[in-house]
């Protein structure tokens, strides 16, 4: 399978509950990237085997789906937990982000997030939940919560330096 951002083939193998999947050798260059499965049975449903996997694919039309899934639109006022019991209020400024140097099995998170104060950079909120992120309420500290905001290179240790984002510092939310 030729995953989005990746530049090696995903391989996936199954008989019946037993399967097992990695990223194999690169694509070589001009290769075309494609994705094929093959699936061997009875009375299997195609259509629907094929709408399953289209939905998958990484088209225009399906990220605006999950987009559209999401609580909040690119531009809106948001508060980022930062602490056990602090909050941040930044901007949406963009959608399912990754950091291109985490490895291929780290995904993309729901948010990115620009903090307003001055020299606070970016953060991203791996999950859309309100103990993570939520609508901008104004300033001060809230009840403690079972997230915290975290460097990105602690919080993904595989990470380049910092992970850091569009010159800015990244930080995750992490269950605590």
């Amino acid at each position: 399978l030729a995953v989005k951002g990746v530049p090696k083939k995903f391989v996936y193998q199954a008989v019946h509950m037993i399967f097992s999947s990695t990223f194999d050798a690169p694509w070589a260059e001009g290769e075309e990237r494609v994705c094929k499965l093959t699936f061997i049975g009875k009375h299997l449903d195609k259509p629907a085997l094929r709408e399953g996997f289209m939905s998958c694919m990484a088209t225009e039309e399906n990220f605006q789906k999950r987009v559209a899934q999401l609580r909040f639109k690119l531009g809106d006022r948001v508060e980022c937990r930062v602490g056990p019991d602090e909050w941040a209020p930044g901007t949406v400024t963009e959608h399912f982000w990754r950091d291109h140097r985490w490895p291929a099995n780290v995904p993309s998170k729901p948010y990115q997030v620009l903090l307003d104060a001055k020299g606070e950079g970016h953060i991203f909120a791996p999950l859309d939940e309100d103990h993570v992120i939520r609508a901008y309420q104004g300033a001060g500290p809230n009840a403690a919560g079972p997230a915290v905001c975290t460097p990105a290179a602690a919080a993904e240790p595989q990470a380049a330096e910092g992970g850091a984002a569009a010159g800015g510092a990244a930080a995750e939310c992490n269950a605590s």
